[in-house]
């Protein structure tokens, strides 16, 4: 029997014969993608059993990871499968000679009720893997352990997949919950990222951005619109349903992550990557805020320059955009050291001043920094008759037109708030490739 509502599918199969079988016993599960070669050892026994299998798209694991009480390194791609052995409720017992029919009048008649797995000998299973999933090498079945709260692949073996067909088989000895799973650091670290604003039409001028990602396989690029994104590449068919169109930032990086491609860590993630330094949280959040402020008139880029520095300290590379006068003269990069003020050199040196106003307590700097490329390392010396400032608009004041300023000043909030939902969820500093 099985039944498909919405995208939630449900498959029962149960054998009730009385001859027993003496081979193994192929159910296709046609609608929900499945088939199981259910061994002869679980046919051939006294209790009747019920093979159950649901597939659903709701996925109440991987949000896991978001809650550092309950992290998983692990993350669901697609559907979540439950696999189960009913005992089936007690049959009718006939009596032929005197046409009797004796049934069980117990509350057990109507119930089916959950077995471990009834046997020593492992079922076969394959499932298809549908074409909207990005497949990859790091990716295998899992069994949710609830008592170590994780992924798993005990009593799970010999997995396969096979791109031709795209089935992946494998052996299992347990009942419970199978997915696909992959491991959250697989697509990090970032190797690079951009931030510029664009023209999409007359409406929208000054609530356009374009953010662009490379991650380890793929050039991410998605388009801000005023309070929504859309996502324009990579241009690949496992991904065809969400490309070009418009979706809040928290639903897209929701949906990508589905698909295969994980672009919202978190930063216990960076524990097992190798020599990760992560930003601290409230300096990298004041950063990314600042930097949405701008998002209309400033061209942002990642660097080199910050796997040199310390956790409290953000190097920016950041210059005027000339997208608003025809792309004709594009500016060079100035560079801005985001710090921690109670861990600066100014503060060790004057402790008595005062803290600098804002939550995060953070000082923007503009630097020498790479001196416009002529430079291999990254001074932290301020450029002359620099001082230091609470945000990124003010430390870039000299260096922009007032026309960028009054932008700037009289942007949309709300087009700043998508900017820094996008930024935030993606962390690009703490997750950048920090290899000089």
């Amino acid at each position: 029997i099985e039944s498909v509502i919405s995208s939630t599918s449900i498959g029962i199969w149960g054998s009730f014969s009385e001859s027993r079988m003496d081979r193994l016993y192929t159910v296709n599960y046609e609608k929900l993608g499945v088939q199981i070669d259910i061994p002869k050892q679980i046919l051939q026994n006294e209790i009747k059993y019920l093979n159950r299998i649901i597939r659903t798209p709701v996925d109440i694991y991987s949000c896991r990871s978001y809650d550092s009480s309950s992290y998983s390194n692990y993350y669901v791609v697609g559907d979540i499968l439950l696999f189960d052995f009913l005992i089936a409720p007690p049959l009718a017992y006939h009596i032929q000679g005197k046409h009797w029919t004796l049934r069980d009048n117990s509350l057990l008649t109507n119930v089916s009720r959950k077995s471990a797995y009834p046997s020593s000998v492992s079922s076969r299973c394959y499932i298809k893997v549908p074409d909207n999933l990005i497949m990859s090498d790091d990716i295998h079945i899992a069994l949710w352990d609830h008592d170590k709260n994780d992924w798993t692949t005990d009593k799970l073996s010999d997995y396969q997949y096979s791109e031709s067909t795209r089935v992946v088989q494998f052996f299992l000895l347990v009942t419970g919950t199978l997915a696909l799973v992959k491991k959250r650091h697989s697509d990090l670290p970032y190797r690079q990222w951009s931030l510029v604003p664009v023209i999409m039409d007359d409406i929208n001028i000054g609530k356009c951005a374009k953010f662009t990602l490379q991650t380890q396989k793929y050039k991410i690029i998605i388009e801000i619109i005023g309070t929504n994104v859309k996502l324009i590449a990579p241009d690949i068919p496992s991904i065809s349903t969400i490309l070009n169109k418009e979706m809040t930032p928290g639903q897209l990086v929701r949906k990508l992550l589905r698909h295969g491609i994980n672009i919202s860590p978190v930063y216990q993630d960076a524990s097992y990557m190798e020599n990760q330094n992560v930003k601290m949280s409230s300096l990298e959040d004041d950063v990314l805020l600042s930097m949405a402020r701008c998002a209309s008139s400033i061209e942002f880029k990642s660097s080199e320059w910050n796997g040199s520095i310390e956790n409290y300290q953000i190097g920016l590379l950041a210059r005027e955009t000339s997208v608003y006068v025809g792309n004709v003269e594009n500016y060079d990069y100035d560079c801005i050291l985001a710090e921690v003020d109670k861990y600066s050199e100014s503060y060790k040196n004057s402790p008595d001043a005062g803290d600098i106003p804002g939550s995060a307590k953070c000082k923007y700097t503009l630097v020498v920094g790479n001196d416009y490329g002529n430079r291999k390392l990254y001074s932290h010396i301020p450029r002359q008759d620099e001082e230091t400032h609470i945000d990124i608009l003010q430390a870039l004041s000299n260096r922009i037109t007032q026309e960028a300023k009054d932008r700037i000043e009289n942007g949309n909030e709300r087009f700043h708030q998508t900017v820094y939902k996008l930024l935030k969820l993606v962390k690009p500093y703490s997750f950048l490739n920090q290899i000089n």
